[in-house]
């Protein structure tokens, strides 16, 4: 279930707990914890009741100074 969510996050831009719900064919309560555990991964982001897959940025790193 957990990676079934993700993937739909990646392909959702934002998303709410109800219509992954409903996407998913699954109860709220089932998904709730899940979710949570991707916002605590880092995975997800919530912003307000919506929640919308984190796109991790590659680092360069940095060019010290001579």
């Amino acid at each position: 279930m957990k990676d079934k969510i993700l993937k739909l996050s990646k392909r959702l831009k934002n998303f709410s707990l109800s219509e992954i719900s409903v996407i998913l064919e699954a109860e709220e309560n089932v998904i709730k914890p899940i979710l949570g555990e991707l916002l605590t991964d880092g995975k997800l982001i919530l912003n307000g009741t919506n929640y919308s897959y984190n796109k991790k940025i590659a680092s360069k790193g940095t060019i010290s100074e001579l």
